[in-house]
């Protein structure tokens, strides 16, 4: 991707052109673990809630104005808060 100095001097990457806007967060810790066979189904159970649940954790983060993610995509992106 290339990258490209904006107006404001930060450096990103540039996009295609138009006002197509994409999200993305990626979510993909790594886990190397050993245990008996209850120990990993256990394991597996939880990291299934967690990916679950993750999408709805980070929503309400955005939606909370005072939350450290709010604050930092406040600051770190072009977005506009819909009031």
């Amino acid at each position: 991707m290339p990258l490209k100095r904006g107006s404001d001097g930060r450096l990103g990457v540039a996009g295609g052109g138009g006002n197509v806007i994409n999200n993305y967060i990626t979510y993909a810790p790594v886990h190397n673990v050993t245990g008996t066979g209850e120990e990993l189904a256990q394991i597996k159970k939880t990291q299934d809630e967690d990916r679950r649940a993750f999408p709805k954790v980070i929503a309400a983060h955005i939606a909370d104005p005072n939350s450290v993610v709010s604050k930092s995509l406040s600051r770190n992106t072009q977005a506009a808060r819909r009031r």
